[in-house]
């Protein structure tokens, strides 16, 4: 029998790579988004929040329901405050509100991030609850808004299966042309100046392939419905990946000079430990830098 997958938010770059993997596997695919994925067999929604929000009624008749929807990601982009707080909290909860008091049978997935933790200099692997309880201050609302939804999952009394993924910063062939690894391959190869940041913050880096095959493994019934860092424990400070990417593409390369000030410099360590999800899945083996970094490359 094929799935019924509905994703919210379908023109993202994690709703890209989930729609291609569902659909060569059959998946009778629901999007929403704010325009039609081409080349793809689903049914559309149009989904602009607050313009064109969503019929709770059609998420009833799902398997799973994926919340990819995301308002001030970007940093380099203005967004009204009471669509960041929406899109990232307020709209999830409604749903799981709305889905909870008709026993909702399917999967509700969500994801939330390690800048929760917030400004933090400490050398530590956050657990989920640890990330969850953080109090350190935060940079911006979207951080806030986050952990708006990761504290509902904690102490709500939803009724549902409900799956919240708290996520590393998240890369792949295909991502924003403007995110760290494809503006430094893309400056490289065309001769472009570099503008970076000193690069002294240390980060957890995700291929997007490792978190569809974790998503896959929720959909497959692998995991009970919980909270989970999905992670490598590879730690990396930002200026070596630059070195990574400059080594790969043979170029010679130079410590950045911090020509300019990025927002989350002020949390120098962001590290979430994956230990409750490796224990579940052992076989789950997420790709290096290095692998990842070949991918922009070929």
């Amino acid at each position: 029998m094929e799935n019924k997958i509905c994703i919210i938010g379908s023109n993202s770059f994690l709703a890209q790579r989930l729609i291609t993997w569902y659909s060569a596997r059959g998946a009778k695919l629901s999007l929403w988004g704010k325009y039609p994925v081409e080349g793809i067999d689903a049914d559309f929604y149009p989904f602009n929040f607050p313009e064109k929000n969503i019929d709770f009624s059609v998420l009833e008749t799902q398997d799973v329901i994926i919340y990819c929807a995301a308002s001030g990601v970007q940093a380099s982009k203005s967004y009204e405050t009471d669509s960041v707080y929406s899109v990232n909290a307020f709209l999830p909860i409604q749903i799981i509100n709305y889905l909870s008091a008709r026993a909702f049978k399917g999967s509700f997935i969500s994801f939330g991030s390690y800048f929760e933790i917030g400004n933090n200099n400490e050398d530590h692997q956050y657990t989920e609850r640890e990330v969850i309880l953080s109090d350190k201050a935060i940079p911006n609302y979207y951080c806030d808004s986050k952990r708006l939804l990761s504290r509902f999952f904690s102490g709500s009394k939803y009724g549902i299966n409900w799956f919240h993924l708290i996520l590393p910063s998240l890369y792949g062939k295909g991502e924003n042309s403007q995110r760290l690894i494809p503006y430094v391959v893309n400056g490289l190869m065309s001769g472009e100046e570099l503008k970076l940041s000193s690069g002294e913050q240390i980060r957890q880096y995700l291929h997007i392939d490792d978190l569809v095959g974790v998503i896959d493994a929720v959909i497959t019934g692998k995991l009970p419905a919980d909270v989970y860092n999905v992670a490598s424990d590879e730690l990396l400070m930002v200026k070596d990946i630059v070195a990574k990417i400059h080594e790969l593409c043979n170029k010679p390369y130079s410590p950045p000079q911090g020509v300019i000030n990025k927002a989350d410099q002020s949390m120098r360590f962001l590290g979430i430990s994956p230990n409750k999800l490796t224990t579940l899945l052992p076989d789950w083996r997420p790709k290096s830098i290095e692998e990842g970094i070949r991918e922009y490359l070929t």
